[in-house]
């Protein structure tokens, strides 16, 4: 059985893919909020905001650290922290509804939002690089396959060319 190879997972690229899918929803979305919840609709949504790009950002972390494991750790370890963090962001989300007495529709619908367009966005950036990965560890196996090839023509031809 071979070892898992490595693979590499920026966390830099997570972080760049987060931050433009928070300026896209949030610029598309901040008009409607002042004008259906003025803005506490706004605090609302900075703190869906927050909590959901940290959630996404540590499960990254920790996605990337497995890594170097092999692709199957990775995966395995997305799968376990997005349970992990669907749970964090609602009771995040019920903290700032009864700690910092935000609005509740514009904050569950802000939590709603953003958690889906990030799910998306981390499942993006994943498959990304596991697929980079596959494709390396296919080109690695290719590149050995035709070494081993090479060097058993290079036998046949010494043993041929001995026996004459």
């Amino acid at each position: 059985m071979s070892e898992a190879q490595p693979i590499r997972i920026s966390i830099w690229a997570l972080l760049g893919w987060v931050l433009a899918v928070a300026l896209v929803v949030g610029g598309l979305g901040w008009y409607p909020t002042v004008y259906w919840s003025q803005i506490d609709g706004l605090h609302a949504m900075a703190w869906a905001m927050a909590v959901v790009m940290t959630a996404m950002l540590v499960s990254g972390l920790l996605i990337a650290r497995s890594a170097k494991d092999g692709a199957a750790a990775a995966a395995m370890m997305f799968v376990m922290v997005s349970m992990i963090r669907i749970g964090v962001c609602m009771a995040l989300t019920v903290v700032g509804w009864w700690l910092l007495a935000l609005p509740l529709s514009p904050l569950l619908i802000w939590m709603f939002v953003l958690y889906i367009a990030m799910l998306f966005t981390e499942v993006g950036w994943l498959t990304r690089a596991l697929h980079r990965g596959a494709i390396l560890e296919a080109l690695s196996r290719l590149g050995r396959r035709n070494r081993m090839q090479a060097g058993e023509k290079d036998v046949k031809g010494d043993k041929g060319a001995g026996a004459s």
